[in-house]
């Protein structure tokens, strides 16, 4: 069984209501409200632990506030993993007062992977006749539900596990990865996990692609609904059973990859086969680019011309993100790489926390809007699917030149220009 509130009450005295997090939680910077932040945060769940407080409606919003983006703990000289605590304590609501029907609806998709392809078809014929596309992006062409001025990632209604065998081979392969590929890059972006693909295949490396994998986990766990833990537990028997067969395990988005990564060892470290298991594939679960950064790739690129600015997800600390996305732009011949003024500044998106505040979530994208638009960069890059998205709405509410872009979508287009044609057609 899954870590519990109570579990956590060393965590929670851990605290130091020290203040330093004030500074880097986002939320706070917006509203000025000590509940808002880190430490405000922290003593909620203490005072649902302790029965000081009842687990009411309220409670539920007060937690929901929180980004679980993770920058307070950067910034905590004590370490206190504010995002575990608080997706403790929203686990703790939920199983006393229950999950709404519509979040139940919603993640009953996600919970049966059987339905998860028929809905997302469902999904982009619903849109394509409801919307109307902006690049990749689409608006509603009657606003009743959304507004005129909100855009969706356009869904695909393909996918790429239909796309591709479950072993893409390659002559003489340099290693063996597997791929980890989200249910973003495999049903709506599926442009970047064709150019992930297509980048691994030119650089040698021969690609697992577990047909059986299913979403991290996360969305579920974020609104207190524990069975996000046997999405997360599965995926690490999948995975687990290609550790010996491969050398790493690639992922593409920053989000799932700190899910896989980093929950485990938070939540499931009491349940032995399962955490044996993780153990198994921990060191080798690593970000795309850190991977082609550590063992090397070709740099037969043709000449670009473009300007690049680069956002740093909050979900970074689990691999070279930091790094590794900035080296591959810089080896691009004719690419710039101009740095934001506060490049590890968060976007605002935090999942559906944009859809749940969005209006809190639009002040704090704001002020990384006017951090692009100073750069005046072609692209602005970042390997986390939901900022991509909601900066891709942002840069679109304002009518900004630049597009939001995974790095690897630029390291094809790299490739592209000097005539690779085994990768796919890049934007």
């Amino acid at each position: 069984m899954a870590k519990q509130l109570k579990d956590f009450a060393k965590e929670i005295q851990d605290c130091l209501q020290c203040g330093f997090c004030l500074a880097k939680c986002p939320i706070y910077r917006e509203l000025r409200m000590d509940p808002m932040v880190a430490r405000g945060e922290i003593n909620l769940a203490k005072a649902l632990l302790e029965g000081d407080i009842e687990a009411t409606k309220k409670m539920d919003e007060m937690l929901m506030m929180c980004q679980l983006c993770g920058q307070c703990t950067e910034a905590c000289p004590a370490g206190v993993k504010t995002a575990d605590i608080v997706t403790a304590a929203r686990l703790e609501v939920a199983k006393r007062r229950g999950l709404p029907w519509i979040k139940k609806a919603i993640f009953s998709f996600l919970k049966n992977p059987s339905l998860t392809p028929l809905a997302m078809k469902m999904g982009a014929l619903g849109q394509n006749i409801a919307f109307k596309k902006d690049g990749d992006m689409a608006s509603e062409r009657v606003p009743i539900i959304f507004g005129a001025d909100r855009f969706l990632p356009k869904i695909s209604g393909s996918s790429i596990m239909d796309k591709y065998p479950e072993v893409i081979k390659v002559d003489n392969p340099k290693k063996r990865v597997a791929y980890f590929i989200g249910c973003y890059s495999n049903y709506v972006d599926t442009e970047l996990g064709d150019a992930v693909i297509g980048v691994m295949k030119h650089n040698g490396y021969e690609v697992v692609l577990p047909k059986d994998q299913v979403c991290c986990g996360l969305p579920l766990l974020a609104h207190g609904d524990e069975e996000g833990f046997e999405l997360l537990r599965k995926n690490i028997r999948i995975f687990a059973k290609l550790a010996d067969e491969v050398d790493a395990i690639i992922v593409d988005c920053a989000t799932c990859g700190a899910t896989l990564k980093e929950t485990p060892e938070s939540f499931l470290s009491d349940e032995p086969e399962i955490f044996e298991l993780y153990e198994k594939i921990k060191d080798k679960i690593v970000s795309v680019e850190e991977f082609l950064v550590e063992n090397g790739y070709k740099e037969d690129f043709g000449e670009v011309d473009f300007t690049v600015t680069y956002h740093l997800p909050c979900h970074r600390s689990w691999s070279d993100l930091r790094g590794a996305p900035r080296k591959i732009i810089e080896s691009i011949p004719g690419a710039k790489l101009v740095e934001m003024a506060e490049p590890e500044r968060c976007c605002g998106n935090a999942g559906s926390h944009m859809l749940t505040h969005y209006d809190l979530a639009s002040q704090v994208r704001a002020r990384k809007l006017e951090d692009i638009k100073q750069t005046e960069a072609d692209y602005c890059m970042t390997p986390c699917p939901g900022c991509r998205m909601f900066l891709g709405e942002g840069v679109r509410q304002q009518k900004l030149d630049t597009k939001i872009v995974h790095p690897i979508k630029l390291m094809a287009q790299a490739y592209q220009a000097a005539g690779q044609k085994a990768l796919p057609k890049a934007n």
